[in-house]
Order: structure tokens, then sequence, then C-alpha cells
């Protein structure tokens, strides 16, 4: 058996500046970084930012399977308008982030995570956990009251790259790197 590359249908209703310009601005620029399906949705990860001179905030789009259009039920943006099919935050919105990678977890909620830049000077890796039905930070997620947490082992750098669920459904494993390059 073979598997054709062929043109993905559903990215061809999505133009990332174009959907993004009513949250973010005129002429935004993107990042989409991975993706997830579940059930009748792609979604989409990465970072948004107004301008060069804004940092990137993260970015998780929520994608019809079958029509390539934006889910307007899904989406939650601090400061900005809700229910564009775009969920997007930052753990501190005067630093940089960005959405490397998500998963499923037995609820059908989406764990992403990634890096953030921090007032230290430095990125460390963070995860957050996302109602996958209408795009909100689920508050409750690991003792985290914003939905999202932080960590490092030292202070240099320190990226989550990509991530999976045990098979216990309890372990969360993040793969990335660390280090001052």
């Amino acid at each position: 058996s073979q598997l054709d590359a062929v043109e993905s249908g559903f990215f061809s209703g999505l133009n990332f500046a174009t959907d993004e310009s009513a949250v973010v601005g005129a002429s935004p620029d993107t990042q989409p970084t991975s993706m997830r399906i579940v059930g009748s949705y792609v979604y989409v990860g990465g970072a948004v930012r107004v301008d060069s001179s804004h940092p990137w905030m993260c970015t998780v789009a929520a994608v019809s399977k079958t029509t390539g259009a934006l889910n307007t039920s899904f989406g939650s943006v601090s400061g900005g308008t809700n229910n564009k099919g775009l969920t997007i935050f930052s753990p501190d919105t005067g630093y940089a982030c960005l959405t490397n990678f998500l998963v499923t977890d037995p609820g059908s909620n989406l764990i992403g995570g990634g890096a953030a830049y921090t007032s230290q000077g430095n990125y460390k890796q963070f995860t957050f956990r996302l109602n996958a039905t209408d795009g909100t930070l689920i508050t409750d997620y690991g003792g985290a009251s914003a939905g999202m947490m932080m960590f490092s082992n030292n202070s240099s750098d320190s990226i989550a790259v990509s991530a999976a669920i045990l098979g216990d459904n309890t372990s969360l494993v993040l793969v990335g790197r660390e280090g001052d390059t």
C-alpha cells in the first residue's frame, strides 16, 4: 500500500492572515507549528503576532475537517473578540509564547505546550489544557489557576517540542531541549 501526498482540502479554506486579522489586526504574522484531529475538527497550534514590534502569542485554531472553515463557537481571546475560531493567549502578554505540540487527554480536551519567554531573560517549557469545545483554558489544570504551567530545570532556555500521554492516562511526557543555544 502507498500513501500519496494530496492537497489538504481543510487547509485551503483557512487563511491565517485573513482569519486572524479580525482578532489581532490587519496584517498579522503567523507561525502554525502543530495539529491534532479531534472529532470533526483539526486543531492547529502555533503563534501569532500583530507585527514584528509585538511579541508572539500562543494560538490554537479549530478548523472543520469537512469545510475548512474556522469553528465560530470556538475561541477565547483575552482583551479581544471571542468565538472567531481562535484561542490566543500567553503566560505573560509582554513576552513571546509558542505552541509546539497538541495532544488529547482522556476527556477529549487538548493539552498543549511549547515555550514562553520570561522576564528572567530565557524561555521556559510550559503546558496548558484547553477545552476542545469552546477554546477556553481549563483553570484547574495541574493546580495552575490560569490553566497554564511553566517550568524549567535551570536558568537556561528550556523548550518543550513534543509530548505524549502515557497509557495510564495520568502522565504527560515532554520532549524538548534545555541549554543556552
